[in-house]
């Protein structure tokens, strides 16, 4: 037999009234006395930008740059009177660049920040001229952003004279085939990064 929803609502209010008599319940309305205001957004248009790292705190923005046993960012630091690319690995909390045949651990650097920018692939000297400037050298050349596989790792560094120079495992690798960041043609132009002397 079926019944009519006139019943099953009679049903429904009857137990709903005697559940509230079983497990009664208090409810406690107020107006809260702080005026909640809208916290405005952080603009954020993707352009490449250096930040440095504070209290340890790795940017929100910071872009990836590769992988060694975790992922890596792209860092520079200052190093002999110029400003050369290399990597942040966070387990180790600091930076490493290549120069001179080794690796160098640096505690004070920057981490490129942004995501409107790509990886094209390149040999030797071939820069395209849409990339990336993240240094310079001790002539005030410009060196760039680079990346290659090192034993199964993506490492990125510089791409300067001819070549790619990775920091890995204490040492300066140099590669001829390696991929170099690059920005969209539209990009304003780019300056290169002052070291102070």
């Amino acid at each position: 037999m079926l019944s009519s929803p006139r019943t099953s609502a009679g049903v429904t209010n009857l137990l709903l009234h005697f559940s509230l008599l079983i497990y009664p319940r208090h409810f406690i309305i107020a107006v809260s006395p702080v005026l909640l205001k809208t916290v405005p957004r952080k603009k954020f248009d993707g352009r490449l930008h250096w930040l440095p790292i504070i209290d340890g705190e790795l940017p929100s923005e910071a872009m990836i740059g590769g992988f060694q046993n975790e992922p890596i960012y792209i860092a520079r630091a200052e190093h002999i009177h110029s400003v050369n690319p290399g990597k942040f690995v966070p387990s180790a909390g600091r930076a490493f660049i290549p120069w001179g045949g080794r690796e160098h651990s640096k505690s004070r650097f920057e981490i490129l920040c942004g995501y409107n920018a790509m990886w094209v692939k390149t040999r030797n000297n071939q820069i395209p001229h849409n990339a990336f400037i993240g240094g310079s050298e001790v002539m005030n050349r410009p060196v760039y952003i680079s990346r290659a596989k090192v034993n199964g790792n993506l490492i990125c560094g510089k791409a300067f004279a001819h070549h790619a120079y990775l920091p890995y495992k204490g040492k300066e690798i140099k590669i001829d085939s390696y991929e170099i960041l690059v920005l969209p043609d539209d990009e304003i132009p780019q300056a290169l990064p002052f070291c102070d002397k």
